[in-house]
């Protein structure tokens, strides 16, 4: 956090494995909570527009979904609850 400048180079990299997107989301996600505790305004605006963008993730949703709930990411929290809802009719 000390080095933290306004951008997240991994963001920005682009990656076409499905793991290494899995991978930044799941960055997206820790640097999301990190950023809430030592309110880092810019970082959790990142974070959360990487999360809304990106893919979403099993292992990540329920976590996530709490997240956006506690924090209020309308998008965040659809996306998750979208997420869920097209898993469970596949």
């Amino acid at each position: 956090m000390i080095h933290f400048t306004g951008t997240v180079n991994e963001f920005d990299q682009q990656r076409s494995a499905a793991a290494a997107e899995e991978a930044v989301a799941m960055l997206a996600h820790r640097l999301l909570v990190v950023a809430h505790r030592y309110e880092l305004e810019t970082l959790k605006l990142l974070c959360r527009r990487r999360l809304e963008s990106g893919a979403i993730f099993v292992d990540m949703v329920p976590e996530t979904l709490v997240l956006a709930e506690q924090h209020g990411y309308r998008r965040l929290k659809a996306k998750c609850i979208d997420f869920i809802l097209g898993t469970w009719d596949a």
